[in-house]
């Protein structure tokens, strides 16, 4: 039993307990907590065998390797505009563009199990998580649909996570 001592003027007649420090996990990461194991023991040949495929014909005959998780993963376009939400996939493109007064920023396109997600990602974010956008690597990403896709606001992959079971 761990106890406390309180420096007060009166002396306490006995010992506290100390309440327990809880770290509670982001909502958003809980789903990939509960499965930590599973998704790391997805092998770089499943990934790469799927996006072969995918890249060659247009389409895959292989499951998403995400597919064992499709309940916990939102359908993109049942979501309204402006809400926040949190989508699971494989990175498939990255594409760089520039605003009207060149500020760059890029599209970055990633593939759940129902269907391609378009996150608009600004160049310092870009810069700051470069090492989440690279092809063929499986991210979450939290953000607001809008219109032309998904703003980021947090982002993600299984390695992240400082809490192991």
């Amino acid at each position: 039993e761990d106890v406390i001592e309180l420096k007060t003027k009166r002396r306490p007649k006995g010992k506290l307990k100390k309440e327990k420090s809880s770290r509670k996990l982001p909502i958003y990461l809980r789903a990939f907590y509960s499965h930590y194991d599973e998704i790391i023991a997805q092998t770089e040949q499943k990934l790469d065998a799927y996006m072969q495929e995918l890249n060659e014909f247009g389409y895959s005959l292989m499951k998403h390797p995400l597919d064992w998780k499709k309940k916990d993963i939102v359908l993109y376009s049942s979501v309204d505009d402006g809400c926040m939400i949190v989508e699971a996939g494989i990175v498939s493109s990255l594409i760089e563009r520039s605003t009207k007064k060149g500020k760059r920023f890029y599209w970055v396109n990633i593939l759940t199990p129902y269907e391609e997600i378009r996150i608009t990602v600004w160049n310092e974010q870009f810069n700051k998580y470069n090492r989440f956008f690279q092809i063929g690597k499986i991210i979450w990403v939290s953000g607001e649909k809008g219109f032309g896709g998904m703003s980021l606001a947090k982002i993600g992959d299984a390695t992240d996570f400082a809490y192991k079971k």
